[in-house]
């Protein structure tokens, strides 16, 4: 049974939707950020308080999984929770939930705890671990997807305003189903990769 946990409550809109109504899935990405920005909101170490203290969350991989994606004014609700911390990150864990309290989709990720003026990790706060606290319960198991069903991404490096990126993808050699996509993000004119996904 999972304790711990933060509920976030969104009804899908228009402009979220593709034109399918069905919502997208850089709107559910961008759900499940909302949802971890909230949380730390609700334990009043907000993103914009944090970054007064030169501090802030950066998420390093993650994987998302959809059984399906929500329509157009669906009510939904993401569950979050913590399923293990070191000094330095934590494991974030989701489930997506439909108004019926069926489970549409899970997400994990792993956000390092980074000092902003420094340009490295830095120890999480007691008091963010204490409010928090944690769940071992994990939201999601690894498997293979033929729509978008899962992304496996690492954000390796930063790409900076008025940088040019090229994204670039191919596909996964050692997949023999053929249903698998390897993309890279480099900053353009140089070697330097910024984040890789399959």
């Amino acid at each position: 049974m999972v304790v711990n946990y933060f509920d976030k409550q969104f009804e899908l809109r228009y402009f979220e939707m593709n034109e399918f109504g069905i919502a997208s899935p850089t709107t559910i990405l961008t759900l499940l950020e909302e949802t971890a920005a909230e949380h730390c909101y609700s334990i009043d170490h907000s993103l914009y308080q944090l970054e007064k203290e030169n501090i802030g969350w950066v998420l390093i991989s993650g994987i998302m999984q959809m059984e399906r994606y929500p329509n157009y004014k669906e009510k939904i609700t993401i569950r979050t929770w913590l399923s293990k911390y070191s000094t330095i990150n934590g494991f974030r864990e989701n489930i997506i939930y439909d108004a019926q309290g069926n489970i549409i989709g899970r997400a994990k990720g792993l956000w390092i705890f980074f000092d902003i003026e420094r340009r490295r990790p830095a120890q999480i706060f007691d008091e963010i671990k204490e409010k928090w606290s944690s769940c071992t319960e994990e939201s999601i198991d690894y498997y293979y997807y033929y729509y978008l069903y899962s992304i496996d991404g690492r954000f390796i490096a930063e790409a900076h305003y008025n940088q040019s990126i090229v994204s670039m993808t191919k596909n996964d050699t050692m997949d023999t189903k053929d249903k698998s996509f390897i993309h890279t993000i480099k900053i353009e004119g140089t070697d330097k990769v910024c984040a890789t996904a399959k």
